[in-house]
């Protein structure tokens, strides 16, 4: 088994514009960030809307004033009309009236709300389209992987992907980035007021902001790499248990169930090892983040009293432009003091949302990498399109032939020449790593030969599309493959066939009394992997699909090496009565199932060692085939 591809560093650009393209640049642009910008904008500007209304005084206002003073004149049992009448910019507009502010305010909640309303929808609709589609792209490149792969790669790693790492990006990470944009939205326009009360908080700026991102981007590193630990460390926890549940009649037996739970617990506390560290990292961070933005806070304080000493200095001042600076001034000193206490949380939810952001993405980075799966072989262009009926004949003929499974691994098949002829039913015999299932390898190009061609009536299979090339062989493999549906999908999984003609086989092949017990008939459930019938009746279902097939050629691995032999007699009294005409490869390990064969191909070495009648090859001297079967026993 290989080790785990693991990325390092930050994640690349291109899996964030892979991510971006996923979700629509249109969403990403307008339904996201645009949403999220201005209904922050309009949250805050309501807010500021406030205090501009808040600074509009009725005219004509009538106060009484008793033993006070005004403007340094004392005032003793009097009455003194002020007229506030240029209190706020808006106050012609409004005539003092609240009708005016309040509507300004209402249609402000009320768009801002409709943004958020529609970020929403815009959110739940992306991700759900950019899940599904990365999903689809990972699985179609798994799915189309050389059977190589499959070999070095646990299933555990296979289900760890599309389990945890699918759910992160359908579910979590089209949410993160919306939060992640409302939140710098917020960011930007707390800021924003700030800078408002007082330009001299620029000065504190620069310090504060490059101490913060030298924290954050300490944090972020850490926390990325981590993430990409657990991920990993998830995959052995999926095929342990996979193993033990596949194992499970085999556990209880030998009563093995404390080393394996001791095993699967040691696993888990080895993943819990991430979990801990990130919370450290979190609680690490929120003590930085929360002193830069308590100093922030105590310099808005600061900084507003000392404006509320100036504006106070002109309060007794005649202009009306003056007064009405110095309203909105106190307006916005207001503001500030009451969103920079919040600013600690927006910057602590900032950054661990752009670190959550970051880490999901790790699961896009992934499922990338599956994505980007070096696929099976493509074809050669062909001269002459295929005929439906190819091949007609079922003519095999292998051209010294070369295949080894991987790179880094010798050839299996060292210069293998075999001719078959059309209809000739053929026994594949040999010892273990002779090279007997490497011809079935070859044949459906499971791995593609180092070397020579295999050509079937006259046309070289290299040239021949993957999936016409599958669809016109048949097989019956050792280890019966059956799916959870019915007994109709399994023997016809395409729907082509009539009832008729599934009943006809399940004749053949000696099944039809059986299935006829059931009171469904043809749609009778079928439990995962045949797990209801016998592995004889599963045998005998796979060779009812090779006969609704109806192909030239036919291939055996080890049919009957787990059945017993009544089921093996069976099974080859159907084959020789029904299959008459079609070619018949048959690799086995019982010399007695292929004796009616019109020849025996003994394999050694990866090569033809021996050919010919198995009559003629058993009564040999010093064959081969004579030392197998002398040694059968």
């Amino acid at each position: 088994m290989s080790d785990e591809d693991r990325e390092r560093g930050t994640v690349s650009r291109s899996v964030w514009v892979a991510y971006a393209k996923a979700l629509g640049m249109f969403n990403v642009c307008f339904g996201i960030i645009g949403a999220a910008i201005l209904s922050q904008a309009l949250q805050f500007g309501s807010s500021f809307w406030l205090g501009v209304w808040a600074g509009d005084i009725a005219p004509n206002s009538t106060e009484y004033w008793t033993n006070g003073t005004w403007n340094g004149t004392a005032i003793v049992n009097q009455t003194l009309i002020v007229d506030y009448a240029e209190g706020s910019i808006f106050h012609d507009i409004s005539g003092g009236e609240p009708w005016f502010y309040l509507a300004i305010y209402c249609a402000a909640a009320s768009i801002s709300a409709a943004f958020i309303l529609l970020r929403s929808f815009v959110v739940a609709y992306a991700s759900v389209h950019a899940g599904k589609k990365i999903h689809d792209t990972a699985l179609a490149a798994v799915f189309a992987s050389p059977s190589s792969w499959f070999d070095i790669t646990p299933l555990g790693r296979i289900i760890n992907r599309f389990s945890g790492d699918v759910q992160k990006v359908d579910v979590m990470l089209a949410s993160s980035l919306s939060q992640f944009v409302s939140y710098f939205a917020s960011l930007l326009c707390t800021l924003a007021i700030i800078v408002i009360n007082s330009v001299y908080i620029l000065l504190s700026l620069p310090p504060l902001g490059f101490a913060y991102v030298v924290c954050s981007s300490y944090y972020r590193n850490s926390a990325r790499e981590i993430q990409r630990l657990d991920s990993i460390s998830k995959s052995p926890i999926y095929a342990a248990f996979q193993e033990a549940l596949n194992g499970a009649t085999s556990i209880q037996a030998y009563g093995a169930n404390t080393r394996f739970e001791e095993t699967n617990r040691q696993k888990v506390d080895f993943n819990l090892r991430a979990n801990y560290i990130s919370l450290a990292a979190n609680r690490w961070l929120t003590v930085r983040l929360e002193f830069f933005s308590n100093i922030l806070l105590f310099l808005t304080a600061l900084l507003a009293v000392v404006e509320s000493i100036n504006a106070a200095a002109i309060s007794g001042a005649s202009s009306p432009e003056e007064r009405k600076a110095a309203a909105l001034r106190a307006a916005a000193a207001g503001l500030a003091l009451t969103y920079a206490p919040g600013l600690t949380d927006t910057l602590n939810f900032l950054i661990r949302q752009l670190t959550m952001l970051e880490t999901q993405m790790v699961s896009v980075e992934r499922l990338n990498n599956y994505a980007s799966l070096e696929r099976e072989g493509t074809s050669a262009a062909l001269a002459a399109p295929l005929p439906p009926t190819w091949p007609t004949a079922g003519a095999i003929k292998f051209n010294d032939v070369r295949m080894g499974y991987r790179a880094g691994l010798p050839d299996v098949l060292k210069g293998m020449v075999l001719s078959v002829a059309a209809g000739e039913q053929i026994g594949i015999v040999g010892r273990t790593g002779a090279g007997k299932s490497s011809i079935l390898v070859c044949l459906y190009r499971l791995a593609e030969l180092r070397g020579g061609s295999i050509d079937i009536d006259g046309v070289d299979i290299a040239t021949v599309p993957l999936p016409v090339l599958r669809s016109r062989l048949a097989i019956i493999p050792q280890d019966p493959v059956l799916f959870t549906g019915t007994l109709r999908s399994n023997l016809d999984p395409t729907s082509e066939m009539s009832d008729e003609a599934l009943w006809a086989s399940l004749r053949q092949a000696g099944m039809e009394a059986a299935m006829r017990q059931h009171p469904e008939g043809l749609l009778r459930p079928v439990e995962e992997r045949g797990g209801n019938l016998s592995m004889g009746q599963r045998q005998l279902l796979c060779l009812c699909r090779a006969l609704l097939k109806r192909a030239r050629i036919l291939v055996l691995d080890e049919a009957t090496a787990s059945v017993d032999m009544e089921s093996d007699a069976l099974i080859q009294q159907t084959l020789q009565h029904s299959m008459g005409g079609t070619t018949v490869l048959t690799i086995a390990h019982r010399l007695e199932t292929i004796m009616h064969c019109d020849r025996v191909v003994v394999m050694h070495e990866g090569r033809v060692a021996e050919s010919g009648p198995p009559q003629q090859l058993r009564a040999q001297e010093g064959s081969r085939f004579g030392e197998l079967w002398e040694a059968r026993t």
